[in-house]
């Protein structure tokens, strides 16, 4: 029986049996921590009077490591990625929400394009969200960086379909979203044997046909799974020729290889992902009175261009931030209002003129600019703010 740390003189203890091994534990902490183990021990149900209760679905490591930090909290201790995403299952599981919220914050720390498809998927079955949402997110951004992944060869044709054939799957070659659901097929094809031209067809369907050379849909057909299937081979020179020539000797070909043709060719384009987003500082002249102020403040609006259409203004902006404060701004389209986006570094930009804030994929780059125009303090710092992370870091100093 694993027995970690010893327990005090006169508390109420509990044997759980997890993955065939037994545990003693505090039974009041238990209670204390996880609403799973309250509802367990002080509600109306059998387990209240067992002195040893199994746990299904739980890894024991990760219990064990659970059971230490709710009993000593200790400072020091930094969960590995190795282990995270173990020790969020249970803490969801058995719903430790504290333990959960530090894995919560451990796993944005550690979230980057190589581990970021796992998150997503772990994530997503347990409902962490906005977290897995931003792992999804990461992992259509960066799809160059993770296209040759195991972990995409591991998803369902539902799976690989959404994910290949998502608007917003940011891709440098569009014949690379080709070859990767064709790494995908012959790695799960023995699955879909039975639906071959249907499950082909459904992965062809995620590319954009538009952006694709004549030689490229050419290469298509030389795959050996394509060239020795007589209607995917039709269907990819109908595409080809509607491509080239707008129009097709429609007498050649069946009438569903012509309306899946021209379903391919009217193919949906990919999307940047992107939201409309405005950066100001609240600066307000010298007013006589508190009074003064407080009315000016209350009137202050601000007009944002949001599209060819709508001119967005957001009203009272003195009365959501302080006076100097810079903030900025990106257009939420479920509440069609501007919200609050970015915790802008006030120490780095107070005073600041002139500067620059550059976007590539999720991170803002700051540079550039004068400390008070005309006295010559310049700022030399590079600064790059990371969406998913919600953080700033300095990546380097610029010399004249």
């Amino acid at each position: 029986m694993e027995n970690h740390g010893e327990m005090e003189k006169g508390t109420e203890t509990v044997i759980l049996e997890i993955e065939g091994t037994k545990v003693e534990c505090d039974k009041n902490l238990l209670i204390k921590h996880s609403d799973y183990f309250s509802a367990m021990f002080t509600g109306n149900f059998k387990e209240r009077f067992l002195k040893t209760v199994k746990i299904h679905d739980v890894d024991l490591k990760s219990f064990i490591t659970i059971q230490t930090l709710i009993k000593d909290a200790p400072k020091t201790l930094i969960i590995e990625e190795a282990e995270i995403l173990c020790i969020m299952h249970a803490a969801c599981i058995l719903q430790f929400s504290a333990i959960r919220n530090l894995c919560i914050r451990r796993i944005e720390f550690l979230l980057k394009p190589s581990n970021c498809v796992n998150i997503w998927k772990s994530l997503e079955l347990l409902g962490v969200s906005p977290l897995w949402l931003k792992a999804k997110c990461m992992a259509l951004m960066n799809f160059d960086s993770i296209k040759d992944s195991n972990e995409l060869l591991e998803f369902s044709i539902d799976e690989i379909c959404s994910y290949l054939g998502n608007v917003y799957l940011y891709v440098q070659n569009e014949f690379s979203v080709f070859r990767i659901a064709m790494n995908w097929w012959h790695e799960n094809q023995n699955a879909y044997i039975e639906e071959k031209t249907k499950t082909l067809l459904r992965l062809i369907n995620c590319i954009n046909f538009k952006v694709l050379t004549s030689d490229e849909i050419g290469e298509m057909q030389s795959y050996s799974d394509i060239l020795n299937n007589t209607d995917l081979v039709a269907i990819l020179k109908l595409v080809g020729e509607l491509l080239e020539n707008h129009s097709v000797v429609e007498a050649k070909y069946s009438s569903d290889q012509l309306q899946y043709a021209k379903h391919l060719y009217n193919s949906h384009g990919r999307k940047l992902l992107e939201v409309p987003c405005i950066l100001f500082q609240i600066v307000l002249p010298v007013l006589k009175s508190l009074e003064e102020v407080t009315n000016h403040v209350h009137c202050k609006n601000v007009g944002v261009y949001c599209n060819k259409k709508n001119c967005k203004f957001m009203e009272n902006i003195g009365a959501c931030f302080p006076l100097g404060y810079f903030a900025a701004l990106a257009y939420d389209s479920i509440s069609n209002n501007f919200k609050p986006c970015i915790d802008m570094k006030r120490d780095l930009i107070k005073d600041l003129g002139g500067f620059k804030i550059v976007s590539y994929k999720e991170f803002l780059v700051f540079f550039g600019g004068e400390y008070v125009i005309g006295a010559g303090k310049w700022n030399f710092g590079v600064w790059v703010y990371d969406a998913f992370k919600e953080m700033w870091h300095q990546i380097s100093v610029t010399l004249l």
